[in-house]
């Protein structure tokens, strides 16, 4: 009897000891990750975002990045005044929002190692957030020039004013899913998808020259293709 139960002591102890030191593998908490962030979206608008998370456990990380856009191509506005003697002309080559605060959560997957060792595997990422455009309200340059330049060449400005945004929205929401690939669970490289409400154009929603709204895009929402690569220490 004695036997017996020391062997059921020593089998327990081994097997509790193995299966600690597995779980302490795959639950390895890395504290933090940093990573740069790119996309493109259905605005023909692309993005730039270097990123940083806090991991206070394994499957959850709490960050936040800033993120540039640039714009395919450019937009140009225009129109006449209202005496009609000037043409004016929105300066700004980009006329969306270019920089935009985003804090996150992520919320990780298990790992699914593909191979024994466990140094690589795969892994899904769902990342709810918001969208904080900077400044929510910036100012923007109007040209003008004489009615009669446009047909002779000369487009200097003989008078520029400044008009700024006003009843923008200062908050957004977006949501994005990645499948991440693993590299010793440190470097990892990931593909993905996200959507948001953000609304590019809207600093400029209620700009209005020469008492007209401009003809601005309609709002819709975004859909982006995103690719990322980070580290985590």
């Amino acid at each position: 009897m004695k036997k017996s139960f020391l062997f059921l002591f020593l089998f327990g102890y081994l097997s509790m000891t193995g299966f600690a030191q597995t779980v302490q593998k795959d639950w390895c908490v890395k504290s933090f990750e940093v990573g740069l962030n790119g996309m493109f979206n259905n605005h023909c608008i692309w993005e730039l975002e270097p990123e940083f998370f806090y991991n206070p456990v394994k499957w959850i990380g709490i960050g936040a990045g800033i993120a540039y856009s640039g714009m395919i191509g450019s937009e140009n506005y225009g129109g006449i005044s209202a005496d009609g003697a000037f043409r004016w002309f929105l300066s700004d080559k980009q006329v969306t929002y270019a920089f935009s605060f985003r804090p996150k959560i992520q919320w990780n997957s298990p790992h699914f190692y593909l191979d024994r060792k466990k140094e690589y595997a795969l892994s899904v990422s769902v990342c709810p957030g918001l969208i904080i455009p900077i400044p929510v309200n910036p100012f923007y340059s109007v040209d003008y020039i004489p009615n009669t330049d446009h047909l002779t060449g000369m487009v200097s400005p003989v008078r520029v004013e400044s008009v700024r945004g006003s009843q923008a929205r200062p908050v957004y929401y977006s949501c994005g899913i990645w499948i991440n690939y693993h590299d010793d669970d440190r470097l990892k490289i990931s593909a993905g998808y996200l959507f948001s409400d953000f609304d590019y154009y809207g600093g400029l929603r209620q700009v209005r020259v020469e008492g007209k709204l401009l003809d601005l895009k309609k709002k819709r929402m975004m859909h982006a293709f995103t690719a990322r690569i980070s580290y985590a220490f």
